[in-house]
């Protein structure tokens, strides 16, 4: 499996992000929503520490956008992400 984040975009202040990942060549556009953040990490941590845990979730990340896509079920707590839709890149 390949997955990456082609850009990660800080919104509500570096509370939450708005992205795109590719996953097995697919291109995905996602929100991490400032509230899941918040219940993975804490309410405390700064956007550094909230981009460093996406990188280090992009599997998981990329699985579930690519799943909520298409309809397939998402393991929490990854399934509060926001799969917008799949990109032409």
């Amino acid at each position: 499996m390949t997955a990456r984040f082609d850009k990660i975009e800080p919104k509500d202040g570096g509370k939450e992000f708005a992205f795109v990942i590719e996953y097995e060549g697919d291109y995905y556009k996602g929100l991490a929503p400032r509230e899941f953040l918040d219940d993975v990490l804490s309410n405390e941590a700064d956007e550094a520490a909230r981009v460093a845990w996406l990188q280090e979730n992009v599997a998981e990340v990329a699985k579930a956008v690519g799943a909520a896509s298409d309809g397939s079920m998402i393991q929490a707590p990854f399934d509060r992400i926001h799969a917008l839709y799949r990109i032409a890149k």
